[in-house]
């Protein structure tokens, strides 16, 4: 993703992530919080292995655009992934650390994220909405709320973007 395309996209932050808001980009539809469960299906003929996406130059920002407010990913003391977008030390190698190939609390049967395997990244599900369909699996049978929590799902081309370097192998590039 070009960093153009951060321009069509308006970010408005209060102080907890429940009040993100990003301004849809097809021009109409209203992004929405995920009333129910519902699995998100890629749609056919999706090609995940183009364009090459870098962890650094595409996933980060969108991180921490998303997901670095205080109260969710924000604060080295309120999670375990620590994005530093509010103190203006992002450290990509080490929120990489952070997710590949690490358990999740809730699923602990699924890492966050499984390099080359969207499907079977937690961290995917959660920002699809759909980390609900794992109910009975998750720890309490609880899997949390989708991300960022309480707020419109990230729109679809971003998350893209973040399945695309899931599927090209999660590097730290």
């Amino acid at each position: 993703m070009h960093r153009s395309a951060w321009f069509t996209f308006v970010f408005v932050t209060v102080s907890a992530c429940g009040t993100a808001q990003l301004a849809p980009s097809d021009g109409g539809a209203e992004a929405s919080v995920p009333a129910k469960c519902e699995t998100y299906d890629v749609p056919s003929g999706t090609d995940l292995t183009t364009p090459q996406v870098s962890f650094r130059n595409d996933v980060v920002p969108i991180f921490t655009q998303t997901c670095g407010f205080t109260s969710c990913h924000g604060s080295p003391a309120s999670t375990r992934v620590f994005l530093g977008a509010n103190t203006g030390t992002v450290d990509a190698p080490k929120i990489r650390q952070g997710i590949v190939g690490i358990a999740s609390k809730a699923l602990p049967t699924m890492p966050f994220v499984t390099a080359s395997d969207p499907n079977k990244s937690f961290l995917q599900h959660k920002i699809d909405g759909d980390a609900c369909k794992f109910k009975d699996e998750c720890v309490g049978k609880d899997c949390g709320a989708s991300m960022p929590e309480n707020a419109p799902l990230i729109d679809v081309p971003l998350r893209d973007t973040i399945r695309r370097w899931i599927a090209q192998g999660a590097a730290d590039n």
